[in-house]
């Protein structure tokens, strides 16, 4: 008697001044996938938690993840959440078996000023997002 892997999870990280609550629409569309929204270091719920490199929050993600029980997973990051997961992939994490990218930057510095351009809608945001997860979700079903 075989039994099939268990899919990975799809850990979500918001964007600036977000937190987790910010996916919950996202992740009711989602019925079947294992998801886990974090609230980033100085954020939501962990306000008090600081880090002060890309590479301290590398660490504290998977820290944090060692402590969700997630050895598989795939991760999808919005804006500050996207960089932040960028640089973590970057590191090439045991587990991580894709990355999604919405609206993220790789942190390149602009040469005048700052780049402004991004969603201002919260709705059209949660589209986008379950566009892009419902394409995918083949991928995450694969593993059932």
């Amino acid at each position: 008697m075989s039994s099939k892997p268990q899919a990975p999870t799809l850990v979500i990280l918001h964007g600036l001044l977000g937190d987790a609550q910010d996916w919950v629409e996202v992740i009711a569309g989602l019925e079947g996938i294992n998801c886990l929204a974090l609230d980033l270091p100085g954020h939501g719920q962990n306000h008090h938690v600081q880090v002060g490199s890309f590479e301290a929050f590398h660490h504290w993600l998977g820290d944090t993840l060692i402590t969700h029980g997630v050895r598989r997973y795939c991760l999808l990051g919005y804006s500050l959440g996207g960089r932040l997961a960028l640089y973590h992939a970057s590191r090439q994490p045991p587990g991580l078996e894709a990355l999604w990218l919405e609206s993220a930057h790789p942190g390149l510095i602009a040469q005048h000023g700052y780049n402004t351009s991004c969603l201002k809608s919260e709705h059209l945001l949660n589209c986008l997002v379950l566009r892009i997860i419902r394409a995918h979700k083949i991928v995450l079903s694969q593993h059932r």
